[in-house]
This record gives C-alpha cells, sequence and structure tokens, in this order.
C-alpha cells in the first residue's frame, strides 16, 4: 500500500538526518527538579539504550555509566546501586528456575521488582517513574518486567532468560527514522490525494504532499467515486434486510444514509453503544479495547541555544509531568526543511502520561488494572483547563533550561496541547490479562455481523499504523 502511494521506506530513511544531532556533540540528558531531588539539574550523556532509537548506536555521545551516574544528586549507596543494576552485574531472581523467572517477569511489575528484587532504595526508584509513560503509557507500577525487559530497562541481562528475537527483537530495535515531518499524517494525506485528486494542485508524491494546500471543499462533492464527509459524527449503525443503514449527526441535524455494506474503523469500544443490536459477547469483548490517553504537547521556542549549552537534544524527566523533552527530527522532505540554526526558532516536543496527574491530586491508583487507569487517565486530561497545562509546561521548562539562560517568558513562542485522549490502542499486559483469553477476545471483538465489519488497529490489540492497515486488510476481505 505504501508503496502504491509513492511512499519509498528506504528514501524516508535518508530523508532523516541521523548524524544531525550527534555531530552537534549533543546527547541524551536527565533533568532532576528541585521539586523531586533537592536541585535543578540537567546530566548530559545518557548511555542508556532506548528503544526505537534514531541515534546510531555508537553515535548518542554517552559517558560511561558511572560517569553519568555519578552525577546524579543522590547518595554514594543509591549511587552504587545504580550503578551495578544498569551493569547487570546479579541474577536478581537467583535461585529461582528457569519457569519461575519466565512466571515472575510476566506477572510482576517492574517497579515491585526494583523494590524487592534489587533493593533499590524509594529515592533510587525516582530515577524510573517516568520511562515508560511515553512508549507505554503505563508507570512502572502498571508495566511487567516481561514489558520493562522488551524496553531496554536494566536488570535481566543476567536472568538467563532465552534471548529475545524475532518481530519483538525487531520492535525494540528498528530505529525510528522512517518519520515524515508530520508523522503519518503524509500517509493519510497521500490516501486522500488518491481518491480525490482535486484536493490539491501538486503531485501524488511524499515531497510535495508535506507542504501542499488542501482545499476541504472538494472532499464531498456529488461528482467525486468517494466521498468524505468531515464532522459528521455516526451514532448508530444497523444491519437492514438488503445492507446496512448509517445515523449520523451534523451540525446539530440528523441525517441517514442507505449502504450495501459498512466497515467500522472506528474506536473499538465505542462500537457497542453505536450498533446496539450487536450480541452480547461481541460487545464485552468489544469494551475490553479501552485506548491509553497521552499529551503531546508542541512548544515553539525562539532559539535552541540553551540546548546546545547544556548539551543535550533530548531530556528524560523523572517524576515530572512531562516526561520526554525533544528538539524536533532531523527530517527534510521535498522543500519542507529541518531548522539548522541554533539561534532561530525550533518545535519542542514534549509528552506526558496524563496519569502523572493522579498522584498531584491524590488519586490513588493502587489496585487498578490497565483499564481503569485510562480511564482514569483520560478524565484527568479532559477536566484539566488550557491555562492549567500552560503553568506546568511553563514552570518544567523553566526549571529545566533556565540555567542555561532560557527565560519562558520571552522565549516561548507558541504552546500547542494536543489531548490524545484516545491514544495508543489497548495492549495485552500480562499482568493483567491472560494471553489465551486475550486472543479469544480480540477474535470475538471483530467477528462480522452480518453487512457490518470491523478494522482499526483496535481489533489487533497494537497502536500501530501497520496494524491498522492490516486489519483494514482484512476487514475488506470479510466483505
Amino acid at each position: 500500500m505504501l508503496n502504491s502511494l509513492g511512499i519509498s521506506i528506504d528514501k524516508l530513511a535518508k530523508d532523516f538526518d541521523v548524524n544531525f544531532y550527534p555531530d552537534l556533540k549533543l546527547s541524551r540528558g536527565v533533568y532532576f527538579s528541585k521539586s523531586e531531588f533537592g536541585v535543578d539539574k540537567i546530566v548530559s550523556g545518557n548511555p542508556r539504550k532506548v528503544i526505537c532509537d534514531d541515534i546510531p548506536t555508537d553515535k548518542t555521545n554517552g559517558k560511561s555509566v558511572e560517569e553519568f551516574i555519578n552525577e546524579f544528586p543522590f547518595n554514594s549507596k543509591d549511587k552504587k546501586d545504580l550503578i551495578s543494576l544498569f551493569k547487570s552485574e546479579k541474577d536478581y531472581l537467583k535461585g529461582m528456575s528457569k519457569k519461575e523467572k519466565e512466571k515472575y517477569i510476566q506477572k510482576t511489575s517492574y517497579k515491585k521488582f526494583l523494590e524487592e528484587k534489587v533493593k533499590l532504595s524509594n529515592e533510587a526508584i525516582k530515577f524510573f517513574e517516568g520511562m515508560s509513560d511515553d512508549f507505554l503509557a503505563l508507570g512502572i507500577d502498571a508495566i511487567s518486567c516481561e514489558d520493562a525487559r522488551i524496553s531496554f530497562l536494566p536488570g535481566f541481562d543476567k536472568l538467563g532468560l532465552d534471548p529475545i528475537e524475532g518481530e519483538a527483537l525487531a520492535e525494540m530495535e528498528e530505529p525510528y527514522i522512517y518519520h515524515c515531518a508530520d508523522g503519518n499524517a503524509s500517509v493519510a494525506r497521500l490516501l486522500v490525494k488518491r481518491l480525490i485528486p482535486n484536493i490539491c494542485k501538486e503531485n501524488e508524491n511524499l515531497d510535495d504532499i508535506t507542504l501542499s494546500h488542501f482545499d476541504y471543499s472538494q472532499l464531498d462533492l456529488k461528482q467525486n467515486k468517494v466521498k468524505i464527509r468531515l464532522n459528521s459524527t455516526v451514532i448508530n449503525a444497523e444491519n437492514t434486510k438488503n445492507g446496512a443503514l448509517i445515523t449520523y449527526v451534523k451540525q446539530g441535524k440528523t441525517y441517514r444514509v442507505k449502504s450495501k455494506k459498512v466497515v467500522m474503523a472506528n474506536y473499538n469500544s465505542m462500537i457497542p453503544y453505536i450498533i446496539p443490536t450487536l450480541p452480547k459477547e461481541q460487545k464485552e469483548a468489544l469494551s475490553k479495547n479501552v485506548k491509553t490517553s497521552l499529551l503531546h504537547t508542541k512548544v515553539i521556542i525562539k532559539n535552541w541555544e540553551p540546548f546546545i549549552k547544556l548539551g543535550v537534544h533530548e531530556i528524560y524527566s523523572p517524576r515530572m509531568p512531562y516526561a520526554r523533552t525533544k528538539l524536533d527530527y532531523p527530517v527534510d522532505i521535498g522543500n519542507y526543511h529541518h531548522p539548522r540554526d541554533p539561534k532561530k526558532p525550533i518545535c519542542v516536543h514534549i509528552v506526558c502520561s496524563p496519569l502523572v496527574f493522579a498522584n498531584i491530586q491524590g488519586i490513588d491508583l493502587e489496585g487498578m488494572d490497565a483499564r481503569d487507569r485510562a480511564r482514569i487517565g483520560r478524565n484527568l486530561l479532559i477536566t484539566m483547563s488550557f491555562e492549567e497545562h500552560e503553568k506546568i509546561i511553563r514552570d518544567q521548562l523553566q526549571g529545566m533550561l533556565g540555567s542555561a539562560g532560557f527565560d519562558h517568558q520571552k522565549d516561548i513562542e507558541a504552546i500547542i496541547v494536543n489531548r490524545w485522549g484516545h491514544c495508543y490502542s489497548y495492549t495485552e499486559n500480562s499482568l493483567y490479562d491472560d494471553p489465551k483469553e486475550a486472543e479469544e477476545t480480540i477474535k470475538t471483538a471483530r467477528k462480522p455481523f452480518k453487512n457490518i465489519v470491523i478494522a482499526n488497529s483496535d481489533s489487533d490489540w497494537q497502536a500501530y499504523m501497520h496494524a491498522a492497515i492490516d486489519q483494514a486488510y482484512r476487514a475488506i476481505s470479510e466483505l
């Protein structure tokens, strides 16, 4: 499908300048905040291997583990324990059989492992609180050791477990360099251009589509073979003798469309409300896919010289609302060019799991499974005002970059808070799910219902574009 849209994976890799930040002598760093660690401090040169790394292994500009951790604002014992953990010098599950170890890492949270087996202090454990917020959208108290292991978190090298291989290894190690300037939006735009050629003047290729202007008045014309109707919320879909009937609301008015076939490619756990005649078993299966929430916030700053002074292009912030702060990906596509001059503006990408606000507001998540945590997170995400979010963003960036001359009042040009309430599709979590039950739930949820079939990445419990494409293909094949 990507080939048919003129998207070359190899070309995308070349458009991503993996050497850009390394050549500026920048590395990943850690921000220790005064509120949590008694001092505002950036430690550069993080040597830790990260999942889907876009920086080549030999170009991270990382320090040795010892040098890096010895700069932490921790006592000598905590530093020593962390160094030992990161160098994986011990079998922390010594005395268990291989089978017992495998079961342990599936059914034990990473936080519990650090507390009970590694025996880190509460202060040292703080360093890990935020590491899983971005990729897994859950804290270390709600991810298994198994998930921690495939996220390159330390402590598992000497356990004698089978090596990670195949697709699981590829998901860990495949570099995040196949990246359009606007993420996957370019793929969607190319799809629309293929379906409705008059949407824009530009050629149908990745280089042109990045900066092309779309004429949205062309989307829903009678003469179009394909029509895309925006701002039209479907509230009901039902089978009829000869097809299906769709009810939707547009600008306060209700409309109905007759159709031969229907593909429900939306948030799967909403489907039982839209198709109330579904079998009870299928409704229950669909409702198990509770999406997690994330904040993907963009901050435009006047210049990025503070990052140069601090020697970092990306900052991890333990125990802070925004766990990840990253200078924009160095991608040049067509006439779109990534910022090159540190004296000029750049987009800073910052990521927050709204579950961190549960701690701030005194909400106890203990005993909740991943689904209930997702519901709590979404509620917190939606009910906070923009002003609350803005204050958090400004305070954190000031504490992080202030020592290098950053002044949030002068240097922030714009803030866009993307409240991704329905973010990642639910993914099997071994702390709360049985693998066989999960497999059956997935199969039941996506069963065809007469003239209606079900797609979306949700129907594979995976938050990836390739899963969405595979499920679309499967759903259409069922018709």
